[in-house]
């Protein structure tokens, strides 16, 4: 390996990133004369490129005097480094530290980067008071202004709920989590009891005032999903009526 041969190829510009590796490979294998011989599978094994990207490669340093081949029957071809006619020639005398080159000042086009052309960008809203309910169905969230998070089941609308969160809060009892996630848990109870969960919440928040979910009651004064029974002490159910053969 030739120190100096390699020292004025590291600081060329202006070539791709596989060239680049080719040409410091060559002079990896140079002499103080820039001579080497290796074979392209050799480089291409160094560099970890293609073979073709490496005979590639080698091509465009000839063309740019960069480097110099002299093809020899039967046997590799024999290879001269030739940075000095390639580079600038400030880069091989030292470029003045109080000045720099014109012509380094800028990153040529071609191996410039180019941003991203669906590159997410980040946009800081003003925050809400308040969100539009989501009626998604199941696994929907409901964040209300009291920084609750829930999920909502398919059956309870999400303006139902909503309903639900400022009726609590206009009677000065907000919701907490907790109370959050047992007033789910309550609904569906009554819900399998026969209740229409809307109807419940509505119930509540027409009172003004109850700070619980209660069944709905029925226009008679009772409950929904409770049907009237009238026993005897035998536990028959008059209600019933008489059966076909004469007895309740």
């Amino acid at each position: 390996m030739s120190t100096i041969i390699m020292s004025q190829c590291w600081p060329l510009q202006g070539m791709t990133p596989a060239q680049k590796a080719v040409l410091v490979s060559l002079a990896d294998n140079a002499n103080d004369q820039g001579v080497c011989w290796p074979s392209v599978e050799s480089i291409a094994m160094r560099t970890c490129l293609s073979e073709r990207s490496v005979q590639n490669s080698i091509k465009w340093l000839i063309e740019q005097g960069a480097l110099h081949a002299q093809q020899r029957n039967g046997r590799s071809t024999v290879y001269t480094v030739t940075p000095a006619a390639f580079a600038p020639p400030q880069q091989l005398r030292g470029a003045n530290k109080d000045e720099t080159p014109a012509n380094n000042d800028r990153t040529p086009a071609a191996f410039a980067p180019t941003p991203a052309t669906a590159a997410p960008r980040t946009v800081n809203e003003p925050s809400r008071n308040r969100k539009e309910p989501s009626n998604t169905g199941a696994g929907k969230k409901s964040k209300q202004p009291d920084e609750i998070e829930i999920e909502l089941p398919d059956w309870l609308p999400a303006d139902a709920w909503t309903d639900w969160v400022e009726h609590r809060r206009e009677i000065k009892a907000p919701l907490t989590q907790r109370a959050a996630e047992l007033s789910i848990k309550t609904l569906a109870k009554l819900k399998a009891q026969g209740n229409n969960p809307v109807e419940v919440i509505e119930q509540s928040v027409l009172s003004g005032k109850w700070t619980a979910l209660y069944p709905v009651k029925d226009r008679h004064g009772g409950q929904a999903g409770t049907a009237k029974q009238h026993m005897n002490f035998d536990g028959k159910n008059y209600g019933e009526g008489i059966g076909d053969d004469g007895r309740f």
